[in-house]
């Protein structure tokens, strides 16, 4: 019969009215807990990983390089492979573009990039004559 009596006196979740109580100390100290481990997370996260971006996207990337280095960049045409990730890709393959003389020039490319955030980092660039 003690037993039944200690188990009866015990405190309940709900109160009086069968609201539920306030939180307790511990509950306060427990979500502050979670909160602060939550912005430290958030806050010491690499902004160099970039995971979300594509080959697609440092394909393109490369293209607005090359454009910047050659005589006619609205008459390239390329011909880009591009592999790695999540933060250094590679492309190569081949552009077309004229020289300033109107000559379709080939050109055989290689370009590596780098992304930090959102800033587009060229590493190299190498097989450009025109």
């Amino acid at each position: 019969m003690d037993e039944a009596r200690a188990v009866e006196s015990e405190p309940t979740t709900q109160g009086e009215s069968g609201g539920v109580k306030p939180p307790t100390t511990f509950g306060w100290i427990a979500l502050a807990a979670v909160t602060i481990v939550t912005i430290v997370v958030v806050v010491t996260q690499d902004p160099s990983d970039n995971t979300t971006v594509s080959p697609y996207e440092a394909e393109q990337q490369c293209k607005r390089f090359i454009d910047q280095r050659i005589k006619s960049p609205g008459s390239a045409d390329y011909a880009l492979d591009t592999t790695g990730g999540p933060v250094t890709f590679t492309s190569t393959g081949t552009v077309d573009s004229e020289n300033s003389f109107g000559a379709s020039i080939r050109n055989t490319v290689t370009c590596t990039l780098r992304i930090s955030g959102d800033t587009w980092t060229l590493e190299s660039l190498t097989g450009l004559t025109n």
